[in-house]
């Protein structure tokens, strides 16, 4: 899901009480206040313009490797098929799903309680809104980022605050997420790690 300017992150979030659990008030920081300028969280149509393009770009990839495994007569009757303008009008409905642009993480950080992020981002994204999770299980989480990678450089770490409401009770907590321990992700791979 990502790519050198966007880096796709899965969020875990596991309730080991007996009780629900909510989730209020997300927000994302970096240690180094610059990079929050130059870091979009995608969202609108933004997002629904980045998942189509993956969703086409995977496909493609596996396009091409069913045409290497293939015989020549399948590869030109899959090309002949695949030619029929589907991904443009795939494209082009995105366009119409979404009407906010991305913001930094500074911006999304300044106006988050102004946002109707429900109208902007699917259920299961980060931002979406406050989320419960039941007793004893856990719920999925995604974020993407973009970054101008010549003014962020290598990012390795996020700060995550939230507060945990239990039983009324509210808690508010801020973890620092290391985002990959090894260089194996495509997203900034051509970033001299510091």
């Amino acid at each position: 899901m990502s790519s050198e300017y966007f880096g796709f992150i899965d969020f875990t979030f596991e309730n080991k009480t007996e009780n629900w659990v909510e989730i209020k008030d997300i927000q994302l920081n970096f240690q180094d206040k610059k990079i929050g300028k130059f870091v979009k969280i995608i969202s609108g149509k933004e997002l629904n313009i980045y998942l189509e393009s993956i969703k086409i770009r995977n496909n493609i990839k596996e396009y091409n490797k069913r045409v290497i495994l293939g015989t020549v007569a399948v590869i030109g009757n899959s090309i002949a098929k695949s030619s029929n303008g589907r991904n443009g009008q795939l494209i082009g409905n995105t366009l119409l799903a979404g009407s906010l642009t991305s913001l930094t993480l500074d911006e999304m950080n300044k106006q988050i309680d102004k946002l109707e992020n429900a109208e902007i981002f699917p259920h299961n994204h980060l931002m979406s809104k406050d989320f419960l999770i039941p007793p004893g299980l856990f719920v999925k989480k995604f974020l993407i980022i973009n970054s101008e990678n010549s003014k962020t450089g290598y990012i390795k770490d996020i700060l995550l605050t939230y507060s945990t409401v239990i039983n009324g009770v509210s808690k508010t907590k801020t973890i620092k997420l290391r985002i990959r321990k090894y260089r194996i992700s495509i997203y900034q791979k051509h970033i001299k790690r510091s």
